[in-house]
């Protein structure tokens, strides 16, 4: 009955009896900001809450306007006070011992004449109201809000909670300072909490508990922002608790947690800089984050957010580096045309290998100096490079103390793959040096790359920096890259020069070593038996010394001391020097390749000088194939055209063996043509100066080659 008779309430209503329909037009959007006129911090670019005021940092007292102001200066966003209700019914702002005491006296049993006349802060400021910092913190300028830590007190005292909130909404709405405050409780008693929410509501600020709850627990009273320390966050925030900052995102629910430190403050610091690192990559779920260093903090965020068109100094450095751990390329560093640019010379005391770069590294004529001690397999100022380096000069040095497994050396990359290097220049010292009883392992020194993969070229680069290896391991060293992975890429060098002094003392008698001016190993199976080249070097110079010293067997070279590659070597020039030491075991040596392995029959060395000396300084018993061009090996196929040996040219052995200008032993019939030789041989102790009088063919082909080697054109180079 009653339902009809409503309805005929509204059946006899007329048009006339309804209220006007309001003007839909004027009333926003849900989602649009109304601006109700009243005054509001400026917007902040950080969501940094400052402990304290940052006393911890700024060196100032706790709850100071003095310590307030530093968080105005610095633009941080919150600035949380300690704030206590007084006996004239006044709030203050200060930080109490642990019997709620400040100067002394129990705030809600004083006044703030009583308390403020029992002492100052340490920097003579009076102990301030309420009133007073927000006569401070509401300027127009201000981007910062203040929060306001209504302290917990013990079951007796928990009244004077509840009346200090009351009075806070109280002084905010006389002051219109609503924008200004959020209300912080701590969340031990239920009522309390939901008691400081209600004048939080009723003077229009933000509330937020400091609480261990779970999500389900504060949903349930009604509260929909927690405050908690670090320690109560999943393992993975760094804490040991259950708390997931993920799960308030899906529910709607604000997070905040406690404290990111440049320095342990106490035990919820978090200051592991990779945890830091992950918290700022996380920050957008938390609405805030509270430091004890807010400046730090805020500085730190800059640093791992914002755009540097380049590199200026060793703080962007360090940006850089941790950039690269999630972005290769590093955008934030590239300019407008895409490259990561070093705008000054940099230093760097103890270097922390970079992670792999995929970008576009412009040196700009720069130079960064480092020095690096350690044990990492991987080492150099990139750890991969699969990129662009230009104009880079490095400088410094690298000394391997130790380690297990393969390592990987170079100055400018442990590794590359497919990578590019431009106009790049490396004089850093690079020392591996192992103990004896240490386990035999592979060592890859590069003076640029350690070993690459798919492919590189280097373009007007010079390696002047020396590298030594004293150890058991055996090693691939070179002056420019160390060596070249079995893949499908072709490696180049262009108008290049290897400086760089090159030491070998290793004692391995097991395996051989392998040192070249320009790479210590190439392979490519792609470039075998192929109408293509896999390694190229054309208008390079090798201008070192290479020390061959130690007891293992050794493969040297100015240029590729071993090669499994079809290969092409023009217009380059030998210089510098190759020392060769006493070993039992097989030496292997000459001015552009010691050996080239018989499944290469492509190889064309053509238009090189040769004005370097290769010495026996001391004879063993094993033997030693050295040539000036060639060492052994080399397919039916090779090519020895136009080149030249100069007066003062060298070649030696002391020992049984095959020596020539041109070529030490080849093994198969490859042809020598076009050659003019001048210089002295060294055969097994006895020195032949040559002249166009006693020229003669195994000159050219090897004192003790058999293989019926064609000789085309030769003669002495006057």
């Amino acid at each position: 009955m009653f339902c009809l008779g409503l309805a005929v309430l509204f059946m006899s209503c007329k048009d006339e009896d309804w209220p006007s329909q309001p003007d839909w037009s004027k009333i926003p959007e849900p989602s649009e900001v109304i601006d109700d006129g009243s005054l509001k911090p400026l917007p902040a670019d950080n969501v940094i809450v400052a402990h304290r005021g940052g006393s911890a940092e700024s060196k100032l007292p706790d709850n100071s306007i003095a310590g307030l102001r530093y968080c105005i200066d610095a633009g941080i966003y919150g600035c949380e006070c300690d704030v206590y209700y007084t006996a004239d019914n006044d709030v203050i702002v200060a930080h109490a011992n642990t019997n709620y005491e400040i100067n002394g006296l129990t705030p809600w049993d004083h006044t703030v004449a009583q308390i403020r006349s029992a002492g100052k802060l340490a920097n003579g400021e009076d102990v301030p109201t309420l009133k007073e910092f927000l006569g401070v913190v509401m300027d127009k300028n201000s981007h910062t809000k203040l929060f306001l830590d209504i302290k917990k007190l013990d079951a007796n005292h928990l009244s004077y909670i509840t009346l200090c909130a009351k009075r806070i909404s109280e002084i905010v709405l006389e002051t219109g300072a609503s924008n200004f405050v959020t209300f912080l409780c701590t969340g031990t008693n239920d009522n309390v909490m939901k008691s400081a929410k209600t004048y939080a509501e009723l003077a229009g600020c933000d509330y937020q508990v400091n609480t261990g709850k779970s999500i389900k627990q504060l949903g349930v009273l009604g509260l929909d922002w927690g405050n908690y320390t670090s320690a109560s966050l999943i393992p993975s925030f760094g804490g040991s608790g259950k708390i997931d900052p993920n799960d308030f995102l899906s529910a709607g629910m604000s997070i905040s947690v406690f404290f990111l430190d440049k320095v342990k403050y106490n035990d919820y610091s978090i200051t592991d800089e990779s945890m830091i690192d992950y918290y700022i990559a996380n920050r957008s779920l938390f609405r805030t984050i509270c430091s004890n260093y807010p400046v730090w903090l805020a500085e730190t965020i800059s640093d791992a957010t914002r755009h540097y068109d380049g590199i200026s100094n060793l703080k962007e450095f360090n940006a850089f580096a941790k950039v690269l751990a999630t972005d290769p390329k590093a955008e934030r560093f590239q300019n407008s045309e895409g490259k990561v640019v070093l705008k000054n010379d940099i230093k760097v005391d103890a270097l922390r290998p970079l992670p792999v770069f995929e970008g576009e590294f412009d040196g700009g004529g720069k130079t960064i100096n480092y020095n690096y001690s350690g044990t990492d397999s991987r080492v150099g100022l990139f750890k991969t490079v699969k990129g662009k380096v230009s104009n880079l000069n490095v400088a410094g040095s690298i000394q391997v103390t130790g380690g297990s497994g393969e390592a990987h050396v170079g100055s400018i990359a442990a590794d590359a793959y497919g990578a590019s290097f431009t106009n790049c220049t490396s004089s850093v010292l690079i020392r591996a040096h192992e103990p004896g009883d240490a386990a035999a392992r592979c060592l890859v020194l590069g003076g640029i790359v350690g070993k690459e993969w798919e492919g590189c070229s280097f373009v007007g680069c010079t390696n002047s920096g020396s590298i030594s290896y004293e150890g058991p391991g055996y090693v691939y060293m070179s002056g420019i890259i160390g060596a070249m992975q079995k893949d499908e890429g072709k490696l180049t060098f262009s108008d290049s020069k290897s400086k760089g002094d090159l030491t070998l003392k290793s004692s391995n008698i097991a395996t051989a070593s392998h040192v070249g001016g320009f790479i210590a190993l190439a392979q490519n199976s792609k470039y075998l038996l192929s109408d293509e080249y896999g390694l190229e070097i054309s208008d390079c110079e090798f201008d070192a010394k290479i020390d061959l010293a130690g007891l293992s067997g050794a493969r040297g070279s100015g240029f590729a001391a071993t090669v499994n590659v079809d290969m092409l070597v023009e217009d380059c020039v030998i210089a510098g020097s190759i020392d060769i030491g006493a070993s039992d075991i097989e030496r292997i040596v000459a001015g552009v390749c010691a050996y080239q392995q018989k499944n290469a029959n492509n190889c064309l060395i053509r238009n090189c000088t040769y004005r370097s000396q290769i010495k026996h300084l001391a004879a063993g018993k094993g033997k030693a194939w050295v040539g000036g061009l060639i060492g052994s090996g080399f397919h039916k196929d090779a090519v020895i055209d136009g080149c030249i040996s100069t007066k003062d040219a060298y070649v030696g052995s002391l020992v049984a063996g095959s020596v020539g200008m041109m070529a030490g032993r080849p093994n198969y019939a490859m042809t020598v043509k076009n050659c003019k030789i001048a210089g002295t041989i060294n055969k097994i102790g006895t020195e032949v100066v040559i002249t166009k009088d006693n020229i003669e063919d195994w000159m050219f082909k090897g004192s003790a080659t058999t293989a019926a080697v064609v000789l085309s054109g030769n003669g002495f180079n006057e």
